[in-house]
């Protein structure tokens, strides 16, 4: 609660909750924090969740929706900064509705690729690059393991100064990578030479999709290549499908148990590769 008594927050993941949201949550006019869980009766639930048009964060995550996100309507929340539904289960397309997300910072939807009891998958699917124009704010973009398909979205210059995770690994993206990405690494540049912040939060993943192509130069001689080698060159079914790509290492020396020095970096180019 705040200075006076009004609730702001309501934390209930982790529970087992069956039901749903009752419609009196609206009465909480202060409330900007919301964390659910349990076992929802989904239609119910939204229709009281759409009323809070002062939401600043929304967390969803490991709650079983089990329901199509294109019919959730985004346009009640202007106000919200971070979506979080990781394992929730969702399906579908991203609604049109998320374009009107213009202050939003986090966007956690991980994990949504699900399985028929015949085995196939169904997700969150379709193609995600004309939603980032109306995200200028965005910082975190989390997407792992889900059906999403398409070119990976462009980053604007006013994202750049501000997106600093990228996962979107374990899709079906298709094309090539795009030269505005660097402006992520660049971000990734200032994290590392910051002693208040930590790795964990923070990354590039584009790995175990259907990328190929010319990896950008911009990106293959940044300074932070080396350390998302994996994470950009891995692809689904095909590895280093990459035109033409001379992979760089960084220079790093190492003095041996009989004070011999070598450096990794010339022992690495010197390597002759037939595969």
């Amino acid at each position: 609660m705040n200075e006076i008594g009004m609730v702001m927050a309501l934390y209930g993941s982790g529970n087992s909750y069956n039901g749903y949201i009752p419609k009196e949550i609206a009465n909480l006019k202060h409330l900007r924090n919301l964390s659910v869980g349990g076992i929802l009766d989904v239609e119910e639930s939204f229709k009281s969740i759409c009323m809070l048009s002062n939401l600043s964060s929304l967390d969803l995550s490991y709650t079983p929706l089990n329901m199509d996100i294109s019919k959730i309507d985004f346009s009640a929340w202007k106000n919200l900064e971070r979506f979080s539904a990781i394992g929730c289960q969702l399906y579908g397309k991203l609604p049109e509705s998320m374009k009107q997300l213009t202050k939003i910072r986090d966007i956690l939807i991980s994990d949504n690729r699900n399985m028929k009891e015949d085995g196939s998958y169904y997700g969150i699917d379709g193609e995600i690059a004309s939603f980032f124009p109306y995200w200028p704010y965005l910082e975190r973009f989390e997407a792992s393991s889900c059906m999403l398909t398409g070119p990976l979205p462009e980053i604007s210059d006013e994202q750049g100064l501000f997106l600093k995770t990228f996962f979107v690994d374990d899709n079906a993206f298709t094309g090539s990578i795009p030269e505005s990405h660097v402006k992520i690494l660049d971000n990734m540049i200032e994290i590392q030479n910051d002693p208040n912040m930590g790795w964990n939060r923070f990354g590039y993943d584009i790995s175990d999709n259907l990328l190929s192509g010319k990896v950008p130069e911009v990106i293959l001689n940044h300074e932070t290549f080396p350390i998302y080698l994996y994470q950009i060159m891995l692809q689904n079914y095909e590895p280093y499908v990459f035109d033409k790509t001379d992979i760089p290492w960084w220079t790093y020396k190492l003095k041996s148990t009989d004070g011999v020095e070598y450096d990794f970096g010339k022992i690495f180019k010197s390597n002759k590769y037939t595969i």
